[in-house]
Parts: C-alpha cells; structure tokens; sequence
C-alpha cells in the first residue's frame, strides 16, 4: 500500500528530574503493551539441569545431628542428640531454627532442608562458625524483625558467620552459603556513600561530610576515601600470585602474552571512624595523599563540582572467610533459583574464591598453557561462579521479581589479597544492586555475566579494581575465554547491555565501565523480548555473538540492545571512564541511541575508548580531566558512527576526539565543548584507499567525488599522495567542534541521503521523523514492513534508518544509497503482532512501532509511533495480541525496591506438570520421556497409575525421566499394559522443595514397529497448509504440539514454544540416514531420535553446518564446518559414526561416543524459537 508522507514529531514525556533517584516506577510485570509473559520453560528445565550438579550441590552428611521441633539452636532439645552440636558437627535443619549463640565452635555444615527455615536472632550479638550453609529451604530474618540492629560494641557487627575450611572446596560450592530458596538477610541501613565538597589534603585526619549526622554511620566502622587523582599503574604487584604468562589470543592471533597492561594502583585511602561530631567525620590515621575538589562551568552555563567520595564498608550483618590467603580457603556467598530473594546490608569482608587471571578453568573443558604446548596454566579448582555476592540463576523476566542487593559490601584491606575475580555477580537474573560498595577487587567490582541479565545498577561504588596485568581487547581471552571477561581491573563489566546504570562511581581502576560481549556462541543467553524496557520495534536477530536462544521468542543477540539512560556516571583516577566494543552491525538498522548525560571523566588517562563497531552513542554535560599519560579523552575506533559530544569540558588531554582508522563518525557531532590545554580539540577522519579496484569497476568515474563515502559530511580534503586510478589519500571530514549559536542546522545533504537537500517538512517542531511517502506501511503475517525516511532534529537532517561503516565500501558501490527496514533479521508481520501487540482502528487492525531516536543537540528523546496496516491475518491470532497501544517511558527510570524489603510472604502454589499427557515409543524400543515443570528444582516420584510398576523414573545429567522399569523394552504383540491395549498409564508427581506438589497421568502408547517401517521415505510438503502432526506420515516425538506446519508447498515454524522433536515414518534399522533442504538456522534434521531430549542432528547455525547431540536433555555440539547459504544436508548414522555432507560433499566423519540410545527413527526437531518462514524442504530418509 503506497501512502503520504507520514510526520511524526512525539518527544518523550520528562518523566525523571535531573536528581539521580529521585523518580521511580513500581516494579515491572508485565510487557509495555500490557501483556503478561510467564518466564519460557526452558529456564525452568536449564534449572533442573543446574540443581542436579553435583560441584553446585555437593552431598552433605552423614548428619551428626537432626532437629526435631522448631527452637533456638542452644537448646539441647532441639536435636535428636540431646546436644548441641560441636566442633566438626553436621547439622541437618528440618524445622524453624534460630541461631542464637555467641561461639567460636566451628561447624562443619548446615543443611537446611525444603520446608525448613534458618534464621538469626536480632536481640542480641552472634556469630557462628561453619564451613558450608546450604539451604534448600527458606532463609529469613526473626518474625517482626526488618533487620538486625547494630552491635554495642563498637567496630563489631551485631550478626558474624565466619566461614572456615574444614575441608578442601575443590570445585564444587562447599566453603560458603548457599540458598535455593526464599532469602531475607539485612542488617541496619545506613547511607553507602557521602560526599566532601572540600578538598582533603594529605595529613588530615578529619573533615567535615554534609549528611554524615544523618548516615548512620559509627565510630569503629571502616570507610575509604575515595581517590580524586591517578595513581597511574605498576608493571608489578606483590599480592598477585597467578600466571605470569599464557600462550592465547589478542586481536586476532594467538601467541605467548605477558602482563602488559601493568597493575592499576590507587590513592583510595581506607581508614576507621574514630569520632562523629555533627557533620564532622574524625578517622584514625592521616590521609597519605591529596584528594582535591575540582570544579567546571559547561558551555551552557552549568556549574559541576567533583567532590570526593566517601564509601561505608561495615555493616551489622558479616560474612568473612577465615584465612583468605589462598583460593580454596575463602568462601562464596550464592542465592540460587527463588526470585524471592532480598539481601540489604550485609558486609562481604575477604570473600569469593574465583579467580579471573588466566588460570581460570574454562566452563568447556579448554585447557591454558604458558606457551604454546608448554606449562599448564589452568587451574582446575579455580572454577566460575564462587564469588562473595552472587545472584544465580533467578531468572531474567519480569515474570520474576526482582532479586534486590542493596547496601551491600565486598572489601578487602588495603594490605590483604584483593577480591580475586569478581566482587558482585548479577548471573542469568533479573536484580537490583543499589548502594553497593566495592573496595580492593582484581578481577571487576560488579559484573552482569552473562548478557541476558535485566535489572538496575543504582548509586554504587567501585574502588580500587586492580586487574591481572593483561590487556583486555577485541579477539582477547576477555572476548573469546568463557568468564575471563572482567578480569582486567574493570569497575562495572557489562556484559548485559539492557541493566540500567545510574548514580554509580568508579575510582582507581583500569576501566570504569567495560561493555564487549563474549563470542561465546553456544551460550543460551539470549535477553528475553518481552523483558527489555527500551528496545527497536523491528530489530530482530541473534547477532554476530548472539549464541543460543533459549526462549520461546527470539530477540537481539547480547551485543545488541542500547545501553539505557546513562546518566550521572562518575570515573576518578581510572584509566578509562567508558570503554564499548561490538554494538551491532548494519544489517540489524536499529538507531536507538544511547543517551548519557553529566557522567565525567576524572584526572582519567582516556574517558571513552571505543575499541571498535559501534554506533549511536550520545555523550551531553560532561567534564573529561585528563591526567597524567592521558593520551585522547575519547578515541572512536574502527567502523563506528554516530558519536556525539555535545556541552562538554576537556582539559589536560592531547587530543580531545580522536578518529583511529578509517571512518567519519557518519551522522555524528560535536557541539558546544571547550578545551583546555588539549592541543588538538579533535582530530580529522583520514583515509588511504587503494582504488584499483573500484577504477577498474567504475571505469570513468572519480572516486574522490563519485564513490560510496563521497560528500556524506562534507566535501574530502586531498593530499599530493593522492594517484587517480591507483590510490586516494586524505581527509574524508574535517574534525569539527561546533558553535550552536551559529553553525547550526547543518547544512542538508543533497540526494540519496538528503531528500534533495532540503528539509522534508519545513515548520515542523523538532525532532521529528519524517516517512517518505514511498514506503510501505503493510503488513501481512509474512511480509516485511519497507519504509524510510528522515530524522530532523537541531543539528540537521539525515536519512533513517542510516548505516555506513569501513566495511560497507566495495569496489562496485557508487552509492551506498539508503537503508530500508525490510533487513530486520526476518520479522515478519506475525512476528511484529507478537513484539509489538495491535489494535482497532480505521475499520481494520494495524500494530504500532514506536521508533526511538532523539534530537542530537538537546538530547531529547523522539518517540515516533507508526503504525502498520494489518491484512490476512488469522482474527483470533489478532483478538490474542490486543492492546492499547502505549508509549515506552523514557527516560527510563528506577523501579521500585522499597526502603525496606517486603516481608516474606512463602507461596503455596503448586508446580504445574508440564510434560505432554500422552507419548508413544516402538516395541523393542528404550522409553524415554522428559518429565518437566514450570519449577527447576522440583522432586519426581511415581504417584499411581494403573501400569506404575511398569515404569521407573531416572536423572540423567540433571533431567529426569520416565523410562520402562529395568530400562526393559516392549512387546506389541505380548501387552503387558493393565487392560492390554498398549497404552500403559501412570500418573507421576513434582514435588517442590517447599513440599507443595501436583500430578500428572501419562499414557504411553506402544507402537507396532513392523508395521510403521516405510523405506525410504520422502516428503517434498507439496500440499495443502496443514499442522505436521495431521499428516499421517508424521508423529511428534515430544515437545510442545503445533510447532511445525506444512505451508506455501514447505516446512515452517508455526508457533513457539520449548524443543518439539517428530517423527518421520520408521526406518526399520538403527543404521540409517535423513537428508533435507535447510533454510535458516531454526530446525535440525536428526538420526536416533528418541524424543525432543535424545538425539543426534545436523542444521545450520551462523552460515555453518553443525553436527549435535543431545543426550537427557544435555546438547553437545560434535562438529562445525563452514558453508554459505541455504543447503542440502545429508546426516547418516550407522554403528555409532555420523556423517555428514552438504551438496553432495561430505564435510567430517565423527564417533558418537555417548549419544542417545540407538533407536530407528529420524526425523525433524526444531528448538526454542518464534515463528518462522520455509525452514525444510525436501524431505527424506531411509535405512542404510
């Protein structure tokens, strides 16, 4: 449908206020369009995988002593003994149990069981000794109680667990605490954070703090004043005891790598409160150092005054580690799985065991040595995931709630072995950190590990990040290691770009901030769709480091999201205030940009290092501060544009903007900044160009003023070096810092990009986006929507979407031309319904994409509503996805988390079954069916039935199954079902570990092998639109019904939903093959497939072809072999060896060694995604 010129001028709505934290919202529930989305089943079944580990669940007993009733833990009738325990004693906690003593007794360990609780007191002094609390149960405070008061006793806190090793961790999760299930821990509140408007001068042993009266704070606690200066760094450090060296990667190659990057030191100065008079602060040893006040006026008038941070360490609630000198003997505290989970000041003193330097265990088994072929380095006790503060696993959805960390400590003394990985780990959750504190660490303070995280990072302090000595960069371990991200001394490592981070400062570390994804691609880590609060309408895909999609809906890969709302981030003395590597790349035409206001760069070595590919950033009211060996305050690498800076300070640095390589910050501005004492404000985007190739495509033509980069900033500046035919040379835009009082609007580009060099709709109130009236705003469940347009705004125009890089010049291109929104990772109309919702109006339905893009000088956000026109779409498909059509609110702000944590409330709902109620198997064949909850961590037992004793139920790798008790067989000729049908009946039941349970009955039919063997079999889908499972040539071997459906004479993916496997007829051999057309990376094309669980199979992924196998649920990728481009993929599978071939050409051989069982069927698995086009064709199998 051709239509107008669309305007679309909607600016967002100034919903925060400029004071950090001063809005909030209520907690998120439900997508913006009003939809509420349960959290998908397969982060239920990655639950159960994870529960069932034995390093993460270690066993713990015999148990020396049992409760028997509900008491304090002092008293001797409390347990089966008729004692308390003693030294070395196991406890298993089965009741209500408050601890209550004094003592120095070391524990061995506490097992808190399912129904149990374990609590401390608050009415008086504890502590307690014990190797490892693992609690299974509910971990609460005294009923009544919000928290647990401050000590008497000055400089002690009120509750201490001091963890001890009784034995040697290993790799497994002993030598700490361990909740699995509902968690209240707080102690006293008081402010994390306070500011010194004055300078404090070295020798000084007090000052006066505005707001210290009302802190909360006391003498005896532990505080640290922040550095405002850089220490620079040292090529040594006498607390580092890892690897020297290790043979590895960096930017592209492997070799022998050393410490290069040096030890980040710190003027960060940790001293005890000695007396509090009014505001005035009084502490125990003189400053050894200077920590001065700075302060800017901003071209616009503002005033920004750089304080000097003071951070509070101590807190009434302790966990420490009793001897710290070593790897295995320092604890981990792990809330695990329950998203009911609030822990508010709580102190973390020589806490985590994990180390980031390179000997870090790999989670894939890769082993680290010092030189190619030379000296282990890895260490296979230095595993993942044990760090002082970590949130693990509560599920990334706002159908969870939020897991809340505030006020919380992880610290080490300035003399004693840092922290030495991570301090704060927000895992495969969605949290909010707030007011967290952070000193000594050399790993990174706090981490989003693994790029699905969602959640907030409000007001917290990381001080003192020393890092390993190696550098971090494109194609480093820190890219490419699984996990060894955040190893580099790194202030807040983001591997999720989607958390909010507001109101934080970093001070002494290598890198405040640090955003560069993993290429870690076999990774489930997806962010889910319908959990980011700012996001494109269109843009879907999994990106260049997407990885695993382990959701019933795809959305971006972990590069892709905007980092949100950036604002009032502050860096002191760090090598980098903001560091960004692999946003995303042109195909995905999402120009959301990143706004990020009044965050400075203080006496920093550099305040943005983009490291490269990246775009739309936004930098407003800054103070860039350079400090010694400061090199450029923001450095724009290789294949980026759309950088802005604008009302903004620089001093002390060489260079204010540096271009690094070929680029010319396309559609990006600098505005209004001054410099001081920066000999270049900004320097000029060079080129050399080799033009053979394009003369030789472009024969007549002038690659100065005719080729793809010609004119799009203004007209090239070339030098003598410069050869028509043979090379070009020179400037390709000026570096420009901009008056807006008199340069601005820029001047319009002409044609392609310029709209005839004139703005589209003159008098229009910027900003707004303007949709050329040959776009096409139609949809149909499978088509794409096409339009484009322009963005007008203060500075000028320019075409959107918008898009040009290095790595978008060939020798052919004469123009690039405009983007259109077709490239948008295939988003089909269905798919836009589903992300987007729809409505009534008009007479007909149309869906609504709200396009976010902001005006480049003010930095106010557009919000563009268009919407599409809806044709040919199933009626109730649309009635399903209805909804009022709103708004994201933006800026984003906080949501809320109470001054105080909600009380806890423990939820009787039963888990729900989820397991399909019927399945069927061959005779002869082993049974194998899933059995599955929307609770991870569910127990499994036989609940009845009329056939129960003919089944049993296994775990294989943490899924549990149903199989034929024996793991017998079935004969279909000898029934032995109880009314001897072959259907044999039994009813299961999950039992969560708060005891509540439900049941399910599930009949399995017995199926007649003989008469189902049709070989070979082909299915060419030259038919009618029908659901795979109505053709009669076609069984789902389990999974969710409805996935695949015959349409447009092909395969496609019909709905989401978790893995679904079908069966093709059988081939009556075990040594057989299956072949098809495959399209996209969506399904497989599997050999012995039991069910959705048990399989061997062979599809596509990234343009490669992959071989895989997935055995109890747990996949396993066996070979990768390039390949381009849609193709035929032949898998056969004889006595235990796969091969595989594409055209015709086999690609590898592998030795399926501890695959599935041997069965007879092949057939077609698709995993969790959305619906999609043609996946299949061409169908075929056979026996060999």
């Amino acid at each position: 449908m051709r239509r107008r010129s669309v305007i679309l001028n909607r600016t967002a709505a100034a919903v925060a206020p400029d004071a950090p934290g001063a809005f909030r919202v209520p907690m998120i529930t439900a997508w913006y369009t009003g939809k509420t989305v349960p959290a998908p089943q397969s982060y239920h079944d990655a639950v159960a995988v994870d529960a069932a580990d034995a390093n993460t669940h270690p066993h713990m007993g015999p148990f020396t002593h049992n409760t028997v009733k509900n008491g304090n833990w002092s008293d001797p009738t409390l347990w089966d003994t008729g004692t308390v325990p003693g030294a070395n004693a196991v406890c298993n906690v089965a009741h209500d149990v408050s601890y209550d003593l004094e003592s120095d007794v070391k524990i061995k360990d506490i097992h808190v069981g399912g129904a149990a609780r374990f609590r401390f007191v608050a009415h008086k002094d504890t502590r307690l000794w014990v190797d490892t609390l693992m609690n299974h149960g509910i971990q609460s405070l005294p009923d009544g109680v919000g928290f647990i008061p401050e000590s008497a006793t000055p400089g002690k806190p009120r509750c201490e667990v001091v963890f001890w090793q009784s034995e040697a961790p290993g790799a497994t999760t002993r030598l700490g605490i361990n909740t699995m299930g509902p968690c209240r821990i707080a102690g006293a509140d008081k402010t994390p954070r306070l500011w010194c408007p004055v300078t404090i001068a070295a020798g000084a042993t007090s000052a006066t703090v505005p707001g210290l009266s009302r802190a909360k704070w006391r003498v005896g606690d532990t505080i640290v004043i922040g550095a405002t200066t850089d220490a620079g760094v040292s090529s040594t450090d006498s607390q580092y005891a890892g690897p020297t060296q290790f043979f590895g990667p960096f930017n592209g190659t492997d070799a022998v790598r050393t410490r290069t990057s040096g030890y980040q030191l710190s003027r960060d100065e940790p001293v005890t409160i000695t007396a509090i008079v009014g505001d005035v602060l009084y502490w125990d040893a003189a400053t050894g150092y200077d920590h001065p006040v700075y302060a800017d006026t901003l071209p616009h008038g503002q005033t920004v005054t750089h304080k000097v941070p003071v951070i509070n360490l101590s807190r009434s609630v302790r966990f420490r580690s009793e001897d710290p000198s070593t790897l295995q003997t320092r604890a981990h505290a792990m809330f695990m799985f329950s998203d009911d989970v609030d822990v508010r000041n709580v102190e973390c003193l020589n806490m985590g065991r994990t180390d980031t330097d390179p000997s870090l265990a790999r989670p894939d088994g890769t082993l680290a040595y010092a030189t190619d072929g030379g000296a282990l380095v890895t260490n296979v006790n230095n595993v993942r995931g044990r760090y002082p503060l970590h949130v693990h696993g509560t599920g990334p959805y706002f159908a969870r709630k939020q897991t809340v960390l505030k006020g919380c400590t992880v610290w080490a003394p300035k003399d004693a072995p840092p922290t030495p990985g991570w301090a704060i780990t927000h895992h495969n959750s969605r949290a909010a950190v707030e007011g967290c504190n952070v000193y000594n660490v050399r790993g990174a303070g706090i981490v989003s590990e693994l790029g699905n995280e969602i959640g907030q990072w409000i007001g917290c302090t990381v001080m003192w990040a020393r890092g390993d000595g190696f550098p971090a960069s494109w194609g480093s371990r820190a890219e490419l290691w699984q996990n060894h991200n955040g190893h580099a001394g790194i202030g807040f490592e983001s591997q999720a770009r989607q958390v909010l981070q507001r109101d934080n400062v970093a001070t002494s570390c290598h890198s405040a901030w640090f955003f560069m994804q993993q290429d870690t691609n076999h990774l489930a880590r997806i962010a889910d769709l319908y959990s980011l609060r700012l996001h494109d309408p269109l843009t879907q895909g999994y990106g260049l480091f997407g990885g695993i999609s382990p959701l019933t809906r795809g959305t971006y890969g972990v590069e892709q999201p905007q980092i949100p709302d950036f604002d009032d981030n502050v860096a002191y003395g760090c090598g980098n205030l903001f560091t960004v590597s692999h946003r995303q790349f042109t195909d995905r035409t999402d120009n959301t940009p990143m706004i990020s206001k009044r965050c400075h760069a203080v006496n920093c070595r550099r305040a943005i290092n983009l490291i490269n590919y990246s775009f739309n950033y936004s930098f407003y009211d800054f103070v860039y501060r350079g400090a010694a060996g400061a090199t450029a305050a923001a450095a724009l690498g290789n294949v980026a544009w759309a950088f802005s800076f604008v009302n903004g300070v620089i001093r002390d640095f060489p260079t204010g903007i540096l271009s690094n390589g070929i680029g010319f910050n396309l559609n990006g501005v600098y505005v209004d900044i001054s410099t001081t004492n920066v000999t270049t404000p900004a320097s000029d985007f060079a080129a050399d160009f080799d033009t053979t190739a394009w003369q030789a495509a472009n024969p007549g033509k002038d690659f100065a003023t005719q080729s793809a980069f010609a004119g799009l900033e203004g007209p090239w500046v070339t030098d003598p070096v410069s050869v028509p035919g043979v090379r070009w040379k020179g400037v390709l835009r000026k570096g420009e810092i901009l008056n807006s009082a008199t340069d601005l609007p820029r001047p319009y580009p002409a044609l392609p990009r310029g709209f005839g060099g004139t703005e589209p709709a003159p008098g229009t109130p910027k900003p707004y986006l303007w949709i050329d009236p040959a776009s096409d705003l139609s949809l149909t469940p499978t088509t794409t929507v096409t339009f484009y347009g322009a963005v007008v705004d203060s500075v000028g125009v320019r075409a959107y979407p918008e898009a040009f890089s290095s790595e978008s010049f060939s020798p052919a291109t004469v123009n690039y031309g405009r983007l259109t929104r077709t490239n948008t990772g295939g988003a089909t109309g269905t798919e836009l319904v589903l992300r987007n919702g729809c409505f009534q109006a008009d007479g007909g339905w149309k869906t609504r994409l709200h396009i976010v893009d902001h005006d480049r000088l003010t930095g106010e956000y557009l919000i563009a509503p268009v919407d599409v026109t809806l044709t040919g779409f199933d009626g109730q498909f649309l009635l399903d996805n209805a909804g009022t059509p709103v708004a994201p609110a933006l800026p984003l702000a906080p949501e809320e988390i109470g001054a105080t944590a909600p009380p806890l409330v423990i939820s009787t709902t039963p888990p729900t079954v989820v397991t399909a109620d019927t399945a069927s198997v061959a005779e002869n064949a082993v049974l194998s069916v899933a059995l599955r909850a929307d609770d991870g961590q569910v127990k499994w037992a036989i609940a009845g039935g009329a056939d129960a004793a003919r089944f049993e139920i296994t775990k294989v790798n943490g899924v549990s199954s149903l199989r034929w008790a024996g793991n017998a067989t079935r004969d279909h000729e000898a029934p032995a079902d109880a009314d001897a049908d072959n259907v044999y009946a039994v009813t299961v039941r999950a039992t969560n570990p708060l005891g509540f349970a439900s049941t399910k009955t599930i009949s399995v039919t017995v199926r007649d092998k003989e008469e189902g063997v049709v070989t070979p079999f082909t299915d060419t889908f030259n038919r009618a639109a029908e659901d795979l499972e109505q053709s009669p040539n076609w069984l789902r071997a389990g999974g969710d019904a409805g996935r695949l459906a015959v349409a447009g004479n092909a395969l496609t993916i019909a709905t989401a939903g978790a893995f679904s496997a079908y069966f093709s007829p059988d081939t009556g051999s075990t040594d057989h093959y299956v072949q098809a057309a495959l399209y996209g990376d969506l399904a497989l094309i599997a050999v012995s497939l039991t069910d959705e669980q048990n399989f061997v199979a062979a599809g596509r992924s990234g343009g490669n072809v992959v071989l895989r196998q997935r055995a109890a649920g747990v996949e396993t990728t066996l070979g990768s072999w390039a390949g381009v481009g849609n193709s035929t993929v032949r898998l056969e599978y004889a006595a235990g060896v796969a091969t595989v071939t594409r055209n015709g050409v086999t690609l590898g051989t592998v030795n399926v060694t501890s695959g599935p069982p041997a069965t007879t069927r092949a057939g077609i698995v698709v995993g969790t995604v959305g619906p999609a086009g043609t996946v299949i064709d061409n169908y075929a199998a056979g026996a060999l």
